[in-house]
């Protein structure tokens, strides 16, 4: 995913929170997670998408389930699909 994808970004934006409400520096989680802390800088500016070894590896050092950090990375709800009218000429075969 490139910079500015959603997912990406949503993902920056809760490890960022999630350390910094834990006063946690960069260098201090990387210490924890074994993440080193210009990989956590990459992934917190959303220049990178982690791998899920990274990702487990951080809520481990974070002490917080996986779901926190990937929580809202599949993007905003779509609207529902409109309704299907089987009966129609494009659905004969």
């Amino acid at each position: 995913m490139a910079k500015g994808d959603y997912s990406t970004e949503r993902f920056a934006q809760n490890l960022r929170d999630l350390r910094t409400e834990q006063t946690f520096s960069q260098e201090f989680l990387a210490r924890r997670s074994g993440v080193h802390a210009s990989e956590i800088s990459r992934l917190e500016k959303g220049e990178r998408d982690p791998r899920l070894t990274t990702i487990v590896k951080l809520a481990k050092g974070l002490r917080v389930g996986v779901e926190s950090l990937t929580d809202g990375v599949t993007g905003p709800p779509k609207p529902p699909l409109p309704p299907i009218d089987i009966h129609s000429d494009e659905w004969q075969l």
